[in-house]
């Protein structure tokens, strides 16, 4: 995998564990708010609590500098029919704005890599904003690209 810059220094990957559910929410609630969109989280920490750590439906990490937090990154793991394998989808990855630029996303993005290699995933597949330029050209330059001739749909369930 290829990034703009080398890694910040000091800078660790550590995987979420139990306990972390209400560092895990405040992370979400940041993105929330850097997408325009914090009226709309939901979430809570006895629902992360549950889905992360007991249903094991979602996995998260967080990227450290000292020690300290800068980023984290929440995926879980899709299928793929017809490779008959398991991909990996990396729902939300985010890093604090003083740290942008440091390779701070690359590292998280390698390690996410080298984790789907690790359990025999076929893919990696994420969602961007369509305003994100900034977003679009880290992604291209960790080697992703748009997946052509389809369109994200969605339908809520309320």
């Amino acid at each position: 995998m290829t990034g703009t810059k080398p890694p910040a220094q000091g800078l660790a990957i550590r995987e979420a564990k139990s306990g972390d559910e209400g560092r895990i929410l405040d992370w979400i609630c940041r993105l929330a708010k850097f997408e325009n969109l914090s009226g709309q989280v939901k979430a809570t920490s006895e629902g992360i609590a549950k889905d992360f750590f007991s249903l094991q439906l979602a996995n998260a990490l967080f990227a450290l500098v000292d020690g300290k937090p800068v980023g984290f990154a929440v995926w879980y793991y899709n299928y793929s029919t017809f490779a008959g394998k398991k991909g990996l989808f990396l729902e939300d990855i985010f890093v604090d704005e003083p740290f942008r630029g440091q390779g701070v996303a690359t590292t998280i993005f390698s390690w996410l890599e080298t984790k789907a290699q690790e359990e025999g995933c076929t893919r990696i597949e994420w969602h961007v904003l369509d305003w994100n330029a900034t977003a679009k050209s880290f992604y291209r330059s960790c080697g992703g690209s748009p997946k052509e001739g389809w369109e994200v749909y969605r339908k809520e369930l309320s």
